[in-house]
């Protein structure tokens, strides 16, 4: 509208220099008619220049997020440079073929782990009109404008961040905990039956009318339980000495 006003406001100091005879109309219409001109302009410089008739307004919204990798709940970042940005290679879901990459660019990325959720919180901030009015007055001349947004990476304690040169050497510390694995088979095979005897005794115990096959089914049930339990600390034993890897 502000656009429209300028030019009737031009158009009319034309009219009014030029055809109105009497001159002190002409000189008090012409007067009024620069003031609004100038007006105009003044605010028009304002709206673009220091977002006059605008207010900052960040909108919030939760994504989901699945690894990059299906053996391992994981997400990788990279740091930029000298500088504390960070991009973050993630998936949106297990179902993704690419993995989606977010840039630093006019972007913060941040990583929280052991977090209740896994997830992506993503912050956007725009300025925007503060009224009907404002829209309406310089909405043809400027639209809606970004300023920055920032991704907050949630991870629970199942998600692991890993920076580009830990990941690289993860392969290598995997066949090293997969042959410790297998030099300490024996002692392995040894701990789960004490473990599956000590469970299966408990249970027995509650419980002295169960029978011979279902203590072979809880046999299994803590077998499973022992050697899920054995995955996921030589992970975490993994993931400790990357997290040493800068």
């Amino acid at each position: 509208m502000i656009f429209i006003l300028l030019i009737i406001f031009l158009i009319g100091f034309f009219l009014s220099w030029n055809l109105i005879d009497n001159d002190i109309v002409r000189n008090v219409l012409s007067a009024i008619l620069v003031v609004l001109i100038v007006g105009s302009v003044t605010l028009m410089t304002m709206n673009f220049h220091d977002h006059f008739g605008m207010k900052k307004e960040t909108t919030t919204k939760t994504e989901k997020i699945a690894s990059v990798n299906p053996k391992m709940n994981m997400i990788i970042y990279q740091q930029i440079g000298t500088s504390n940005d960070q991009a973050v290679v993630y998936k949106k879901d297990a179902k993704q073929k690419k993995n989606t990459v977010a840039k630093p660019i006019d972007t913060k990325n941040v990583i929280k782990e052991n977090q209740k959720e896994t997830n992506l919180e993503v912050k956007t901030t725009n300025w925007v009109y503060k009224n009907k009015f404002y829209d309406s007055l310089f909405g043809l001349a400027k639209k809606k404008e970004f300023i920055h947004k920032t991704n907050t990476f949630n991870l629970n304690k199942d998600f692991v961040s890993l920076s580009s040169k830990q990941v690289k050497e993860l392969p290598k510390l995997m066949k090293q905990q997969q042959a410790q694995a297998k030099q300490n088979k024996a002692q392995m095979q040894t701990q789960a039956k004490t473990y599956i005897q000590t469970k299966v005794k408990a249970d027995m115990m509650k419980d002295p009318s169960i029978s011979v096959k279902q203590q072979k089914g809880l046999a299994q049930k803590y077998q499973k339980e022992f050697e899920a339990q054995a995955q996921a600390q030589a992970m975490k034993s993994v993931i400790a000495q990357l997290k040493k890897i800068k």
